[in-house]
């Protein structure tokens, strides 16, 4: 049985054995699930973020201390690289729905199906109804379920244009456009789940919404760190 590599569509030889004929199919070569990976170099502890040589600080994590929300740990899996940016926005901005499989293939590379069983709110960062009925599907979601995780829609957000060309001072001024779509219960353990980390402000609004219920904690986790 031979299937190809969705990204490069390179060969993946699979041998028929008793071990691998339950197995699912795989949808990247062992090349491609290797470039998506993060550099050896030196990072901010909390936030992964490639340091430059005269920060000694994270210019991030201090920018985000003004907003005064507390993100128990973050988790990223890979380096912001042409690559991967590449893939991003084959999958996310041309709509090819199928890579969907591969993100799944490599969040479940990374981490076990029971890293995810620990949390009692497993939330996609939700996209907009304007963006949701451009692009016909949740990025985030779509990959959750790919890999069949179980996730939870309790996080709406109101449509708000592209901060791309917004200084940070700017972001931070805008209004938060997370809501929720219910309470949670008391004392929740949650996991929010985005496609790319670059200065944090988006995820940490979202989890300023999320902590309005009663001694949350949450902890994100993102395939890419800009």
């Amino acid at each position: 049985m031979i299937n190809r590599c969705l990204l490069c569509e390179a060969l993946i030889p699979l041998t028929l054995t008793v071990n691998t004929l339950f197995h699912k199919p795989k949808f990247l070569c062992e090349q491609c699930t290797a470039s998506f990976t993060k550099m050896d170099t030196r990072r901010c502890e909390h936030c992964h973020k490639k340091l430059a040589e005269d920060e000694m600080e994270c210019r991030d994590c201090l920018f985000l201390a003004k907003l005064n929300v507390k993100i128990e740990k973050i988790y990223t899996i890979a380096d912001y690289t042409p690559f991967v940016k590449s893939m991003i926005l084959q999958y996310k901005g041309l709509g090819d729905y199928v890579l969907s499989k591969a993100f799944a293939e490599i969040l479940l590379h990374h981490y076990s199906a029971y890293f995810f069983k620990k949390y009692d709110y497993i939330i996609a960062m939700p996209i907009s109804k304007t963006r949701l009925h451009d692009r016909g599907f949740n990025q985030v979601a779509a990959i959750l379920d790919a890999a069949q995780i179980l996730h939870q829609d309790v996080l709406g957000t109101q449509y708000r244009d592209k901060q791309s060309g917004m200084t940070k001072k700017e972001r931070l001024q805008q209004t938060n456009v997370f809501y929720m779509k219910q309470p949670l219960k008391t004392g929740a353990r949650i996991l929010l789940i985005d496609d790319i980390y670059t200065t944090g402000l988006t995820v940490h609004q979202a989890a300023s919404v999320l902590l309005s219920n009663k001694d949350c904690r949450v902890e994100v986790l993102a395939f890419a760190r800009a």
